[in-house]
C-alpha cells in the first residue's frame, strides 16, 4: 500500500507522517497483502489464511507526549 500512494503533495490533501515501524504492523493487521494478492489471484481463499499476530497496536504510539496532560 506504501508503494502506491502518490509521491506529490496536491493543493487541498493532507499528509500524517506515521512511524513506519507502526504503519507495518496496522498494514498486517488489515491483511492488506493477502487482500492485494486476492486481486490478482481470486483462486486465494481470505478466511483460511493464517498468519502471526502483528501485535498489539497502540494508537499512543502516534504520539509524543510534550508535557503531562500534553501530546
Amino acid at each position: 500500500m506504501l508503494k502506491e500512494m502518490p509521491t506529490s503533495i496536491e493543493e487541498g490533501s493532507e499528509w500524517f507522517i506515521l512511524p513506519k515501524k507502526w504503519f507495518d504492523a496496522w498494514e498486517k493487521f488489515c491483511y492488506i497483502d493477502v487482500i492485494e494478492a486476492s486481486l490478482d489471484d481470486p483462486s486465494i481463499n481470505l478466511r483460511g489464511v493464517e498468519r502471526k499476530h502483528p501485535g498489539k497496536i497502540v494508537f499512543l504510539d502516534l504520539f509524543e507526549t510534550i508535557e503531562e496532560n500534553q501530546v
